[in-house]
């Protein structure tokens, strides 16, 4: 967990340094001020985005924890009874199609 707040760190600074890179070349460049006002932007409807998908993908991670404790619990021994039909396959792939 250590090593991964530390890669996060480093790509953090790395976005830093390539932020003050384009607004130096966007002053450079009458029409770069403009390019770099819409690349901002768009950073940041990504940066939105990505949070979002994390954000998304612990909501499914938690619920899918939360399914298996449920059929564990009803049927602790017996799981195959939960697929005998083949629901759960589809169940899966409808649930892969919304993501």
């Amino acid at each position: 967990m250590l090593r991964l707040q530390e890669l996060e760190m480093e790509n953090e600074k790395l976005r830093d340094n390539l932020t003050a890179l384009r607004k130096t070349v966007a002053q450079e460049e009458p029409s770069g001020k403009e390019l770099l006002r819409q690349l901002e932007a768009s950073q940041e409807e990504l940066n939105r985005r990505r949070d979002e998908c994390i954000q998304l993908h612990s909501v499914l991670a938690n619920q899918t924890k939360g399914l298996k404790s449920v059929a564990s619990n009803n049927y602790s021994t017996h799981v195959d009874i939960i697929n005998e039909d083949g629901e759960l396959v589809l169940a899966f792939e409808a649930q892969k199609k919304i993501n």
